[in-house]
């Protein structure tokens, strides 16, 4: 699977001068489409970011992080607000690597990452990757038809670096927490992870905030 970079037109479009590659956009575009039917979890948290260079680039950044534990894939949403306006960036579903981890007593973890890289140049190049972990443990997904539960996180942390040009060093810190209503909401309709993100960014746009 080739994977792409968040493109300097698209960062344009956040309105704040956000010129740095960022770990959030990199996990959106790193794949495929959705498959037309899955299991979601909907997490929400915060990015705090630390950037070496100076920016007018929010230091906390509010994210939702959409994930189809089944079919490996995620679709991240942040959106900041700031003197000029409220802004979101848009997701994408993609494809990311997943596994498991035994803990003791008997748990589990999920561990999620991501890499990418594009090197056009010297002086025109990017590298970036990021982790997330979670403790499993029973989550309801869905209340109908049936009742469903998963032994997935209700919690996900996780860490960020980017680097490139045309010179900057990046660090984030992830903290997300299970938005339970709108994951039961999404698999009660039988969602997708597609239609999922884009339910969320119809509520940002009718919140007053524009991408």
């Amino acid at each position: 699977m080739q994977t792409n970079h968040l493109s300097e037109t698209n960062q344009n479009q956040t309105k704040s001068n956000m010129k740095t590659k960022t770990i959030l956009s990199l996990i959106t575009i790193l794949g495929l489409a959705a498959s037309a039917s899955a299991e979601v979890l909907i997490y929400r948290g915060v990015d705090r970011v630390t950037v070496d260079l100076s920016s007018q680039s929010p230091k906390v950044i509010n994210q939702y992080l959409v994930v189809d534990y089944t079919a490996r894939q995620v679709g991240l949403i942040y959106f900041y607000a700031n003197k000029t306006g409220k802004f979101y960036v848009p997701g994408a579903a993609g494809t990311v690597h997943m596994s498991s981890t035994a803990l003791a007593a008997g748990h589990t973890a999920s561990l999620i990452s991501a890499g990418s890289s594009y090197d056009n140049s010297p002086t025109d190049y990017s590298e970036s990757l990021a982790f997330f972990r979670g403790t499993n443990t029973t989550v309801t997904i869905a209340t109908t038809p049936i009742l469903v539960q998963r032994n997935l996180p209700r919690g996900l942390s996780g860490t960020g670096t980017s680097t490139g040009s045309p010179g900057y060093f990046r660090n984030e810190a992830f903290g997300f927490t299970l938005d339970a209503k709108r994951t039961i909401t999404a698999n009660n309709s039988n969602r997708t992870i597609d239609q999922a993100i884009s339910d969320i960014e119809a509520e940002l746009k009718a919140k007053g905030y524009a991408q």
